[in-house]
């Protein structure tokens, strides 16, 4: 039929195959009700089993050569018919529903995603890596190579196969678009010549794979209780319960701290070190109301704020341009910019800027109000990643809040006042505590969506909270809490199983916890401003 010779008549990935993965999850549902004419596939072809999928693809079908989409390593819920969709009844008189999953993971998606996120990360998959590597992007894709690896898919897939601007029927030109668009494209060659393989990873012990290695030695105690526990420059910093650090371009000793808590309403921006002011952003008493808590990410973009009176309020630092007659207007009028951002000093030498280039400062924006609790908010967390804020109250619930529309997304209810909340950096879990009375508390782990994963009580009551953030498949994660009687207890992070529990270093309720960036040191700060650190030893003999 003069066409050149290939192997296979579907592609590895395309729209099609995206698709059918991604059927019970919206948009995705609706793209591929409109890809298929106006309906969903044959049950019989609908995305029902891993099992049945992993044996078409690679014994039983000559044709199906789709390859996973990276969604089988991060994302359970495309596995969950949520919307309950209507997909058919197979012909063994079946009904699909949710996808049915390995053994191993004992129905548990979010189990399956963990563990082949681990199975990709491990030492054996790295080695064969680069066998997929020569496959898909390198000298294996086309040529002789190509053919004697069985790798040859169908030549308009491959870039500069076609010249579409010399095809002059108007009718053919759109159908080789659609055929092209449809089909599949096979990756830019990137290399010729074969790909090496991955060295053996040296596994670094850190708080999640080795808390039994921890080792505890004493810090400059703090003057008051400690609020907040974090690393700059991965040097520990405790800060009290009305300051939080404005993460920006400043470090050392320029570093910036957030203050609430005022008499007046006001938020002040301080110098960390000496806590010298700034900064007044005076604006905000003018709602009457008193701050309760706060939160900054560490891009330091996003402030929420949670207060008294149950609102939660958000902030947004937005970059703006001056010229020279703008600066010189705001220098007259005030210490600072109008927003209050402290970037803009009157000590600034006006005759050090050149004339025509614009002065870069931070204007702190108000976002909007959130309004859902119907008791005071007792912590809030802000996650970039996510773009969400979580609330929590006394009221017993965690609102889940959208920062980028400013609107609720969902509450969680609980056992009792909500005492404290982390985000993971990764995953978007969320770790609740809650009181839940006589000495008891409650530690709950939910999705970024929130479904319930698990949750556990706790006595003596656990009153400060944080996760590690080893990033996914290098290791396990965990959940440290403080408890008021000074213990620390780590956790398993999928199934909150008690790992260790540090004794004998504080004696009065751990109100401060964080994890440095290496994840091999924790932190701790107590009401009584004692501080320690808790490293990871890598002397066995220690």
């Amino acid at each position: 039929m003069e066409e050149i010779p290939y192997m296979y008549g579907s592609h590895y990935s395309n729209i099609g195959t995206v698709l059918h993965y991604m059927i019970r999850l919206e948009p995705f549902s609706q793209y591929l009700i409109e890809f298929q004419g106006g309906k969903f596939d044959v049950p019989d072809r609908v995305f029902h089993s891993v099992d049945q999928s992993w044996l078409l693809s690679s014994r039983q079908s000559h044709s199906d050569v789709k390859e996973l989409i990276p969604e089988f390593f991060y994302l359970p819920l495309y596995f969950e018919n949520l919307n309950n969709f209507d997909l058919g009844i197979r012909s063994n008189d079946v009904p699909v529903g949710d996808v049915e999953l390995p053994t191993w993971a004992k129905g548990s998606p979010r189990t399956y995603i963990y563990k082949h996120r681990e199975a990709l990360e491990s030492d054996y998959v790295g080695q064969q890596l680069c066998e997929w590597i020569d496959l898909i992007f390198g000298y294996q894709q086309t040529g002789e190579d190509a053919l004697s690896a069985k790798n040859v898919f169908h030549p308009l897939t491959y870039e500069g196969a076609i010249d579409i601007d010399k095809i002059t029927d108007p009718v053919k030109k759109a159908a080789t678009i659609t055929q092209i668009n449809n089909f599949g494209q096979t990756p830019k060659k990137l290399f010729s010549s074969p790909h090496p393989r991955r060295d053996p990873r040296k596994i670094i012990p850190n708080v999640g794979s080795d808390p039994d290695k921890l080792k505890s030695s004493r810090l400059p105690t703090h003057s008051g209780p400690v609020g907040h526990a974090t690393f700059i420059e991965e040097r520990p910093v405790f800060l009290k319960p009305n300051l939080a650090i404005l993460w920006d371009q400043y470090s050392g000793s320029k570093t910036r701290a957030l203050q609430w808590g005022n008499w007046d309403g006001s938020l002040k921006v301080l110098i960390f070190k000496t806590l010298e002011v700034v900064a007044s952003l005076e604006w905000l008493s003018v709602q009457r109301d008193i701050i309760t808590c706060a939160d900054i990410p560490q891009d330091g973009k996003t402030i929420a704020c949670g207060s008294k009176s149950s609102l939660v309020r958000i902030w947004r630092k937005q970059p703006r341009y001056l010229k020279k007659h703008q600066r010189q207007q705001i220098l007259k009028k005030n210490t600072l910019n109008p927003a209050g951002d402290p970037n803009l000093r009157p000590d600034t030498p006006e005759k050090a800027q050149p004339a025509r280039v614009n002065k870069k400062v931070v204007e702190i924006e108000f976002i909007g109000v959130l309004d859902g609790h119907r008791d005071q908010v007792t912590c809030v967390k802000v996650s970039s990643e996510f773009s969400v804020v979580v609330s929590g109250s006394a009221d017993r619930t965690c609102i889940i809040w959208d920062t980028k529309s400013v609107s609720f997304i969902q509450s969680l209810a609980h056992n009792g006042p909500i005492i404290a909340i982390d985000i993971h950096r990764y995953s978007g879990e969320i770790v609740v505590l809650d009181d839940a009375g006589n000495d008891e508390g409650t530690i709950h782990l939910w999705t970024i969506t929130g479904a319930k994963v698990t949750s556990r009580r706790c006595r003596p009551r656990p009153v400060c909270v944080a996760f590690s953030h080893i990033k996914p498949g290098l290791g396990r994660n965990v959940i440290i809490s403080g408890h008021v009687n000074g213990d620390i207890s780590i956790w398993c992070a999928n199934t909150l199983n008690l790992l260790r529990c540090i004794r004998g270093t504080h004696s009065v309720p751990v109100t401060a916890l964080s994890v440095n960036q290496e994840n091999n040191e924790l932190i701790s700060g107590d009401v009584n401003g004692m501080c320690w650190s808790h490293m990871i030893s890598h002397n066995d003999k220690d």
